[in-house]
């Protein structure tokens, strides 16, 4: 008996936890509602779920003119970009299925939407071994492929208010 009042417990717990969860995830089913109420998508604050780390080895003679973090690393430079977990981001354009995320000046990340996902996740070019590539401000970055499970999230307020039409019957009586 002890044992379940800490379990049902536990699940009010989790159940009050993800209630309260001020973020969600962007969808596309969430996007057509956005449409359908004939809201700016542009308007939207996004945030990125994950951090990413965007790293490409850079000839020396470029290590002066990047723009990210400079590692030197096993003999090469390193350039680095970090977009860590909820940087807010704009969303510059859009297609039927990406969205180009801007989380700095005019450099943009892109998310799409998989036929069989109904998530944003962002989209990387299959690169070699382990790492994918990613276009960054002009330029091929390699980014791990545990990235490859980076979505796109926004917060939960007037954007995701569900309309539900209702009324009470009042009933009907013999005449």
């Amino acid at each position: 008996m002890k044992n379940k009042i800490i379990l049902i417990g536990l699940i009010a717990l989790m159940m009050f936890t993800l209630s309260c969860t001020k973020r969600i995830y962007f969808t596309q089913n969430l996007r057509k509602n956005i449409e359908n109420k004939k809201l700016d998508i542009k308007k939207v604050q996004f945030y990125i779920s994950n951090t990413v780390i965007l790293q490409r080895v850079m000839p020396i003679n470029e290590a002066k003119i990047a723009r990210g973090e400079i590692v030197f690393e096993n003999g090469n430079y390193i350039d680095q970009i970090i977009i860590a977990k909820n940087t807010p981001g704009t969303c510059d354009s859009f297609t039927n299925d990406k969205l180009f995320i801007s989380f700095e000046n005019d450099n943009t990340v892109t998310f799409h939407k998989k036929n069989q996902d109904n998530f944003y996740k962002i989209l990387l070019n299959k690169n070699i071994g382990s790492y994918y590539g990613i276009v960054y401000d002009t330029l091929i970055y390699n980014v791990d492929s545990k990235a490859e499970n980076t979505r796109l999230w926004i917060k939960k307020d007037e954007i995701y208010r569900q309309e539900i039409n209702q009324r009470v019957v009042k009933g009907k009586t013999v005449k």
